[in-house]
């Protein structure tokens, strides 16, 4: 039982560990990698020990989304609470074509012509919209973390975002010690098989 609950806590921690690591630049591709193979875990631990698949894929696809919404959601409470707000004007904007559609960047600098060592992207607020020599806000991470963004308002609140991360960082520990929960004698066959104590004990 102490082991069922390491998993349904650690895979979800652990899975929310990755989605903040993505969130740095330089880090982003090993965060998703390793986050992706969590999900994988998830499934593993949960379905393998009793041949409960139906709780493995529910667990799966929650740490999924996790993966997905605990970064955006860590992202936003984070700029919100120690972000810094500074005024800047875009000195260039390319606009590249790609097999995904529109590709926007845009370089920034201080009011004061200082260059800026980061540029925005498409989703950090760059678009049609912003053209050479206007001023814009951007929040900066003073920790140099995070990629800095426009200063607009996000599409769903920080509050909102937790809320969505946390109900599915509750729902994927719930699918784990579903899963691997022992069945209840008297089930006949399927639960002859579930309560199987093969090779798959994790």
């Amino acid at each position: 039982m102490r082991r069922d609950w390491a998993w349904a806590i650690g895979i979800p921690l652990s899975v929310i560990a990755c989605a903040w690591v993505a969130l740095n630049p330089w880090l982003f591709w090993p965060g998703i990698v390793v986050g992706t193979l969590l999900c994988f875990m998830a499934w593993i631990v949960t379905s393998m020990p009793h041949d409960r698949h139906g709780p493995g894929v529910l667990a799966m696809f929650g740490a999924f989304a996790l993966l997905l919404f605990a970064g955006s959601a860590a992202y936003e409470a984070a700029m919100r609470a120690y972000g810094v707000r500074a005024d800047v004007v875009v000195v260039a904007v390319e606009h590249r074509e790609n097999d995904g559609g529109a590709d926007w960047e845009c370089q920034v600098a201080r009011l004061d012509g200082t260059a800026l060592p980061y540029t925005l992207t498409e989703a950090t607020g760059c678009g049609e919209e912003l053209a050479r020599g206007r001023h814009v806000r951007v929040v900066e991470d003073p920790l140099g973390w995070l990629r800095p963004r426009l200063d607009e308002p996000p599409t769903f609140s920080a509050a909102t975002q937790l809320g969505v991360a946390g109900g599915v960082t509750v729902g994927v520990a719930a699918s784990i010690l579903w899963g691997r929960s022992r069945p209840r004698p008297g089930r006949g066959a399927s639960a002859g098989r579930g309560a199987s104590t093969g090779p798959y004990q994790y």
